[in-house]
């Protein structure tokens, strides 16, 4: 990927991030409070680039790869962090 491209991807993210509006502070503390439309496009971004990473085709699952990775989706990830927040 060239420096350009780098630079496009990262500006790209930022403004679409910003648009979103979730960053609120709380307390000194960050929540994002995030769509399922919002974190289905995090979950499409993040098997992107393990594809990338590991050179599959965009028509190919990565779960399988996440599994035996010990990894898991956007999605999980998500709610594993809601539920120790709830748990505390």
């Amino acid at each position: 990927m060239s420096a350009n491209a780098n630079a496009n991807l990262k500006a790209n993210v930022k403004a679409k991030f910003h648009a979103w509006g979730g960053v609120t502070s709380v307390n000194r503390a960050r929540a994002l409070s995030l769509t399922n439309r919002q974190v289905n496009e995090l979950n499409v971004c993040w098997n992107n680039v393990i594809r990338r990473v590991f050179g599959y085709h965009k028509w190919e699952s990565v779960s399988t790869l996440l599994m035996s990775l010990e990894r898991l989706n956007v999605r999980y990830l998500i709610m594993l962090r809601q539920v120790t927040f709830y748990h505390k």
